[in-house]
């Protein structure tokens, strides 16, 4: 469904934290400058804007994650940086909307203009396998990952370190079912995790999940020029509490959510509506306070969406911002969920 609320404020972004003010759309891929204001204490984020276009190609053939080009647009191996990590979205076809690790080192080992993709268990693609030629003519697009360090970069004043976490600027990220603590060391440059050994400035904010930034003596803000998505996202959604995120750049509604119970969707994969809020799937701001004010469910109806404090309906008010920290609540796993873009290309 095509909001026309969100191609207003895509158009026009009036100047809020967390708005984009973007460049007209025209043919070419639109991009733009997003802000926010970091509070001392705790404030949500997430990154729905692209780096980069790192690589382009229409798909010849693929032999499961083996993808070969019949059209692209420069080198893929000249592209990569073996030491960043990728992601390939897939922008056209059947399977748009899909992501996948890219393999770096297989990719740059073969050199045949091939891209080697990275799936299943410990990796951030949407799939765990890929038909032979499931992809064959979509268009697919390598991008780079948002890491720990890339996030700090796009902070200013730069973020304090310490090398003790109680006294560092960091990042809650959700982890299973609770979240873990990251903070900036020392030196300026090193991340550590609160309890845990190793150096972390290479871990992946993957797109689909949001997280909290931590400020211990002063505001700050954050600014991030980049690349909007204009092919539909992909969110795994799993039974249970996880992080969320939309992958565009517009605050939308549970109706452009697709947030609803749907009666043709696969047994045990549909939301759930209850009258009760703790036995609904709901979705909640998690950096705000009070938090009962900000905490949405499903009703029992299965289409309509009220925040918890009052019961007020919210079904087309666009409480999910685009770089707010929420935690989704889901009573049924949906492996193929689906964000249809919000506005017009």
């Amino acid at each position: 469904m095509i909001s026309p609320r969100a191609a207003v404020a895509l158009a026009l972004f009036a100047g809020c934290a967390g708005t984009l003010q973007a460049d007209t759309v025209v043919a070419s891929t639109p991009v733009g400058v997003m802000s926010k204001k970091l509070q001392v204490g705790t404030t949500g984020l997430a990154v729905p804007l692209i780096h980069d276009n790192v690589f382009v190609g229409v798909v010849d053939t693929n032999a499961g994650g083996t993808l070969a080009f019949t059209d692209t647009a420069g080198d893929v191996v000249a592209a990569l940086d073996p030491q960043r990590p990728y992601f390939a979205e897939v922008a056209t076809g059947p399977h748009e909307g899909e992501r996948f690790d890219v393999d770096n080192a297989a990719t740059i080992a073969a050199g045949d203009g091939t891209l080697e993709l990275s799936l299943g268990a410990g990796t951030h693609s949407t799939l765990p396998a890929i038909g032979d030629n499931a992809l064959a003519g979509a268009r697919v697009i390598v991008r780079p990952h948002v890491r720990l360090a890339d996030l700090a970069a796009m902070i200013s004043p730069a973020l304090t370190g310490d090398n003790k976490h109680h006294r560092a600027d960091g990042v809650h990220i959700y982890e299973g079912s609770a979240y873990a603590f990251y903070f900036l060391r020392g030196n300026g440059v090193d991340w550590g995790k609160k309890d845990s050994p190793g150096e972390f400035g290479r871990l992946v904010l993957p797109p689909d999940t949001s997280f909290q930034v931590v400020l211990r003596d002063a505001a700050k803000k954050w600014r991030h020029a980049g690349i909007v998505r204009t092919n539909a996202f992909r969110k795994n959604l799993a039974a249970g509490r996880q992080s969320f995120a939309t992958g565009f750049p517009v605050a939308l509604s549970p109706l452009d959510l697709g947030a609803f119970a749907d009666a043709g969707a696969p047994p045990g994969t549909g939301w759930v509506g209850n009258g009760e809020p703790d036995l609904a799937d709901w979705i909640q701001l998690t950096a705000l306070s009070p938090i009962s004010f900000h905490r949405y469910f499903l009703d029992s109806d299965g289409a309509t969406w009220r925040q918890v404090a009052g019961k007020t309906d919210v079904t087309d008010t666009p409480f999910a911002g685009a770089t707010d920290s929420m935690v989704l609540l889901r009573n049924n796993p949906d492996p193929a969920y689906l964000i249809l873009r919000p506005f017009e290309p």
